[in-house]
This record gives C-alpha cells, sequence and structure tokens, in this order.
C-alpha cells in the first residue's frame, strides 16, 4: 500500500478517550483502516468486550502523548491566542461549569500558567478539574496538534466538536460576522452519505472486522475520491469548474460504492448509509455556485455543501496550504435520509453552531 493511502486510511477520534457507542465504532471502522485516541500513560480506558476486540485487532490503537506533543501544543497555543483576531466567547468567557482532564495531557508549565490564569486548581488523583471553556478550547487544539504531527485526519461523532474544531482548522482566522465577503474564503462542510453494513449495532465486531478485510478496495477507492475532491475544491476560485470536478467526484464515488456493496452483500443482509461532513475550506464563488446548482450532477444527491463560517483575512487565509491530512470528519449514525439526499432530515445548523461558538 502506498504511504499516502495508508495514512489517508488512518483517523484520530476527539474529544474524548472512551468511546461509548460501539455501533459507531464498527461503523467507523467501516470507512477507515484504523482510530486511534489520545490515552495518557498508565490510563487504563474503560471500554466495553466490543471495543476491547477492535484494539485486541489493532483496530483501534493508543496514542500516548509525547513531551514533543505537550510542549508543542502549549506554545503554540499561546502563540494562537496573541495572534488570533478573535478569541471565541465560548473558549473565553468564564464558565461556571466544570469538566474533568487527565493531567498528563498538560505539562508541567502549562498547568502552573493555567493556574495563574484561573486561580488554584483543584486535583483528584490524576484528574484536574478546569473551567468547561478553558478545557475543551485546549483539548481541541491538542487534539489539532497531534493530528497535524502525524500528518491524519481528525474524526468526531459531536456535531458540536465538529463545528468548533473549524475555527482551530483554519488558525482561528475567523470574523465575528457569519456573513460571507464576496470572493472571499469560507469554511464549509462538505456532507456526503456512506455505504455502510445495515444493522451494524447486532453484529459483532468480529464481523465488522472480517467485513473490514474483504472491502479494502472499496474503503480505499473512496478515500481517492474525498481526497482528490477536497484538495483541489480548496486551491480552485472559480465555480464553474468546481461543479466539473463535483461530477467527476459523484462518478468515483459511486463507482466505490459498488465495490462495498458486492462485499455488504458478502457478509451482511443489506446496506444502509451513515452521514459524514468535512470541514472544507472553499472561495465563496465556489460555494455559491455548488450550493445553489441545479446542474445534473447535483441533483443526483450524492453531496451537498453547507456553509459553517466566513473567514476574516483572505490575504492571511491558510485555504490553498490547506491538504487533506488536516480534515475534521463528522460521522453520525442512526440518521433519516429523504430520498437520495445526502444531507439528513432535522441535521442541525452549522452556521448557527458556529455564531454561538464565536459569540455565546
Amino acid at each position: 500500500m502506498a504511504a499516502d493511502q495508508q495514512t489517508s486510511s488512518n483517523i484520530l477520534y476527539f474529544p474524548h478517550i472512551e468511546i461509548s457507542d460501539s455501533a459507531w465504532l464498527k461503523s467507523a471502522l467501516c470507512v477507515w483502516d484504523s482510530v486511534y485516541r489520545i490515552v495518557p500513560t498508565g490510563y487504563r480506558p474503560r471500554d466495553s468486550d466490543e471495543v476491547r476486540r477492535a484494539v485486541e485487532a489493532d483496530a483501534l490503537r493508543d496514542i500516548n502523548l509525547s513531551f514533543a506533543d505537550l510542549t508543542d501544543a502549549r506554545e503554540k497555543y499561546h502563540h494562537f491566542l496573541t495572534a488570533v483576531p478573535v478569541i471565541p466567547d465560548a473558549i473565553d468567557k468564564p464558565s461556571d461549569g466544570l469538566v474533568r482532564v487527565h493531567q498528563e495531557k498538560l505539562d508541567e508549565r502549562m498547568r502552573s500558567e493555567l493556574a495563574d490564569l484561573i486561580g488554584t486548581i483543584t486535583r483528584e488523583g490524576d484528574w484536574l478539574e478546569l473551567p468547561s471553556g478553558v478545557a475543551d478550547g485546549y483539548m481541541l487544539f491538542l487534539a489539532d496538534t497531534v493530528a497535524r504531527r502525524r500528518a491524519i485526519p481528525k474524526l468526531t461523532d459531536s456535531d458540536t466538536m465538529f463545528v468548533a474544531m473549524q475555527y482551530f482548522a483554519m488558525n482561528g482566522n475567523m470574523d465575528e460576522s457569519s456573513q460571507a465577503r464576496p470572493g472571499g474564503d469560507m469554511s464549509t462542510a462538505l456532507i456526503f452519505r456512506y455505504v455502510s453494513p445495515a444493522g451494524i449495532h447486532e453484529r459483532s465486531m468480529r464481523d465488522v472486522l472480517e467485513f473490514r478485510k474483504a472491502n479494502t478496495e472499496g474503503r480505499h477507492a473512496f478515500h481517492r475520491a474525498v481526497e482528490s475532491l477536497s484538495s483541489k475544491v480548496a486551491r480552485i476560485d472559480d465555480g464553474e469548474y468546481a461543479r466539473e470536478l463535483v461530477g467527476s467526484f459523484i462518478r468515483e464515488l459511486q463507482a466505490s460504492e459498488k465495490v462495498s456493496l458486492a462485499q455488504i452483500r458478502e457478509h451482511f443482509s443489506q446496506p444502509e448509509t451513515i452521514s459524514l461532513c468535512l470541514g472544507l475550506p472553499v472561495a465563496a464563488k465556489v460555494f455559491e455556485v455548488l450550493s445553489k446548482s441545479e446542474d445534473s450532477a447535483k441533483s443526483l444527491g450524492a453531496i451537498s455543501f453547507a456553509l459553517i463560517y466566513a473567514l476574516a483575512d483572505v490575504i492571511k487565509s491558510r485555504r490553498k496550504d490547506w491538504v487533506p491530512a488536516e480534515s475534521t470528519y463528522l460521522a453520525k449514525l442512526r440518521q433519516e435520509f429523504v430520498g437520495e439526499s445526502p444531507i439528513p432530515k432535522n441535521m442541525r445548523n452549522f452556521g448557527y453552531m458556529m455564531n454561538e461558538f464565536m459569540n455565546d
């Protein structure tokens, strides 16, 4: 397997250590080769039997934070907070709520600096109690740092965490106003459906791992299609040309689905779909053309785009330096779809959620 394919087929789960929904993990393992998670050294995750089977099969892997991880995260976090145009209220605003963070996710200097900032930090064994806004901001930044250092994308099952991560993925280069600037850059969500076995929550992890092994070709074809589209769209300013790329992507997506469908029918009774979202920086013109297009490729309903937020300063934008390895994915189970639409019913409004994050 080529090195780039190998990297793209791995993913970092955030923001938690434990994965409480084994069905969600099974579905994620149908899409990616390996799911990683950040686990403090010496901490034993409270995994279910099904999750432990994934660990034993080397499909769910632990990342133990290194000294370099923690130092890099602390230094870049301080630089980030002093350089960004706007610090979101969700991070900056004092919070009454406290959350527990394992002490090994912060180096000694970071703990000392936080104590100077927020006062005495309550400790219970290996766990520290921090204001939720401070903790969430740092933990998201830590996950982004760990993923970037390893050149692997990030994955969450939380709508809120997915939207908030776009702020860090774009280096905080966002305005307080959610209105897109003409000709500017935007942060959007590329939304699409992935073919997955039906009834996966009722089947054993062992069955899912066998299916994964048989469907390696389908997974890799899917990743090649998504990464090719996302890396090109991030660099394109012309909406009409982007629409041509979308048409090609849909055809590649359908080809990869045929491979997976054949394997699903050999191992499971029938397929179903899970909803995937990918945070993606695009030009405003590209978003406008793609989101409002009545082109036949769009009418297939294979993908859709949704506004997350406008970027504040086009000159400083990272859009054309963005690479698929920096992606953040949102994977949702148990979504209800209408026809061939990639957008689930009652899907939350990402733009509204980002506005809450920035101006809580």
